[in-house]
């Protein structure tokens, strides 16, 4: 089995592992992901990267949707974050600063010749 985990990785795809017995756990810790379940024996549990407390195989699936909304949670906090820091340093000189150059800076008069 973790002659079959190397292959694919050697492929360029990614492999989750779910087990829970002793005999499971050096695939657990090749895979990208391994997925243990709780009850089973503690070196299956340790080599793990995720660990089930309940034998339900639907943990799975709630894991996966767990990490795929916190990445979307930090993506958008990333993007607010930008745009408030872009925004208060537009504000700092006392001039509010474009994103395209459309109006005269501080240095262009205009009228007093």
């Amino acid at each position: 089995m973790k002659a079959l985990v190397k292959e694919f990785r050697a492929q360029g795809a990614c492999f989750a592992m779910a087990g829970e017995r002793v005999g499971d756990a050096p695939c657990l810790a090749v895979a990208d992901v391994g997925i243990a379940n709780g009850t089973g024996p503690d070196v299956a549990v340790e080599s793990a990267g995720i660990t089930l407390l309940r034998g339900d195989p639907v943990g799975i699936v709630r894991a996966r949707k767990l990490a795929t909304a916190t990445l979307r949670n930090i993506k958008e906090n990333l993007f607010f974050a930008f745009c408030l820091q872009r925004s208060r340093c537009a504000h700092r000189g006392g001039h509010p600063l474009p994103l395209f150059r459309a109006t005269p800076g501080p240095g262009d008069r205009r009228g007093d010749d």
